[in-house]
């Protein structure tokens, strides 16, 4: 019987990755693509600056250099940000606390693989 609920468990955790990829791939793609460009463009900028960042600092370096993009929904950061930890620019290493407008939910902190200085 173990076996059958061990089965059941594994499969459950399965259907629960898939739908979160599911979720994760409806965002991106509900995001303006001028936007998402833009984003991926400041991710390495920023990356290339700082040994760590967070999304906030992603938000910021957008704001300033691309105020004339935008999306619906900047909850489009976080694929964007898993985009860049894919492809090898960032690595998580931990979370620091929230900051104001996030709803005291945890900022995941990256650290660069790309970054210009070791020093930075």
């Amino acid at each position: 019987m173990g076996d059958r609920f061990d089965d059941y468990v594994e499969a459950a955790e399965e259907r629960e990755r898939l739908e979160k990829l599911l979720a994760i791939d409806r965002v991106e793609a509900a995001a303006n693509a001028a936007w998402r460009i833009a984003a991926d463009l400041s991710i390495e900028e920023v990356a290339k600056e700082r040994i760590t960042l967070t999304s906030e600092d992603v938000r910021e370096h957008l704001a300033e250099h691309y105020p004339d993009v935008s999306t619906r929904k900047m909850r489009a950061m976080g694929p964007v940000m898993q985009r860049a930890f894919r492809a090898g620019m960032l690595e998580p290493i931990g979370y620091v606390e929230y900051r104001r407008g996030r709803h005291q939910a945890p900022t995941r902190l990256w650290r660069s693989r790309v970054h210009d200085n070791e020093e930075a």
